[in-house]
Order: structure tokens, then sequence, then C-alpha cells
């Protein structure tokens, strides 16, 4: 589905195409032994796939495939601004994990490959454990609606508390990247993945 995505968004429509696949992993991930080229092995056993997607037949030869920190494919539209910083930390906020990267002048080193388990679900977990505990079930896409500032009928006392632990949530992150060494305030630092927005708190609500 992705690459049938892919394709019609370029106005490909359906018919024969060479394939290179961008693959990413997480960053700790990235340095397992073996994982790499595994991984990279199970999207190319197969070299001709044909399938059909939205009306359409398509027939790929799978010719490579390129595997990468799943993080650095995030901050690939902006490299032409990261360039020019001697050296960007790129902090990839999940929701299992976080993982970190670091870009040289606008390449990407191995000298900061890391997946530490500090990603969203925690937070997640912590607001609903906590309302469930005072009898006031919330469910997570209801704290979606609060932290991005979307229409909700919450109360405000509630949507006051959901902010609160939020910022909770960030300020323990920071902190505990602070504590792993990871120079934040020195260097150019790029938070990316979907836990990232919490930090852009919708309309400014979230503390950090």
């Amino acid at each position: 589905m992705a690459i049938g995505d892919e394709l019609m968004a370029n106005n490909q429509m359906g018919g024969h195409y060479d394939v290179v696949l961008a693959l990413g992993l997480p960053s700790g991930s990235y340095r397992v032994k073996n994982l790499k080229d595994s991984y990279e092995q199970y999207f190319t056993q197969r070299q001709f796939v044909n399938f059909g997607y939205t009306g359409q037949k398509y027939t790929l030869n799978i010719v490579e495939a390129i595997v990468a920190p799943q993080a650095y494919a995030s901050v690939v539209p902006i490299l032409d601004r990261l360039e020019k910083y001697p050296r960007v930390l790129i902090i990839d906020i999940g929701g299992g994990t976080v993982d970190f990267m670091e870009l040289l002048n606008g390449e990407p080193t191995a000298n900061v490959l890391k997946s530490l388990p500090w990603g969203t679900i925690k937070m997640y977990e912590q607001i609903t454990e906590y309302f469930d505990n005072i009898g006031d079930p919330v469910s997570e896409s209801a704290i979606d609606d609060v932290l991005l500032s979307r229409l909700s009928v919450m109360k405000a006392e509630k949507q006051e508390i959901i902010y609160s632990m939020a910022s909770a949530y960030i300020n323990d992150l920071i902190k505990a990247i602070k504590a792993r060494g990871y120079p934040i305030s020195d260097d150019y630092v790029v938070f990316t993945g979907g836990g990232s927005i919490l930090f852009e708190g919708g309309s400014g609500n979230i503390r950090s």
C-alpha cells in the first residue's frame, strides 16, 4: 500500500517499475549485529512483486533495499538547513522508544545510535491510570484532543490535569536525556516523531 500510494502521488499509474526501497530501523536496532543485513534481505527476497491497488495493476522490480536509522528519514527534507551546523542531535520520540542519532556537518554518524524505552506510551498509561483510579476513565483519543487543542467537550479541570501530567512527562524526559549525557543545551537539536508534537503543545498549552 505504501509503495502504491507513493507511485500514485507521483502520477505513476499501473505498470512496471524498478524500485529502490528506503527502509528505517530504530536507532538502537540499527546497531544490532546482522539485523540491518537480514532486514534488507527480507525485503529483497522476492525480486518481482505483482499487486493491484485502487484499480491499478503494478509489477515491481525490487532493485535494492537501503536501510538507515528511521530518525534520519524525518530530517532528509531539511538537510540543507542542518548542514550549516557542525553537530546536530536528532531525538525521535515514538510510542515505545525515544531514539537518538547524530549528524556531523549534515552527515549521519554511528557515534550516537541508541533507543531507550521512554516513549509516549508511558505518558498515556500514567494519565489513563490516574483517571481510572478516580473512577473517571479517559480514552487516548480524548487525551490527544486535549493535547493537540482539538475541539473537546471535556471539563476544563480534567483538561488541566492532562496538561499537567503531559508537562511532567516532557520535563522528566528532558531530565533523563540530560542525565544520559546528551548535550541538548549545547547542540542544535531536532525533535521528531509523533511524540515531538507535545513539545509544540498544540496552541502552547504544554509547559516545559
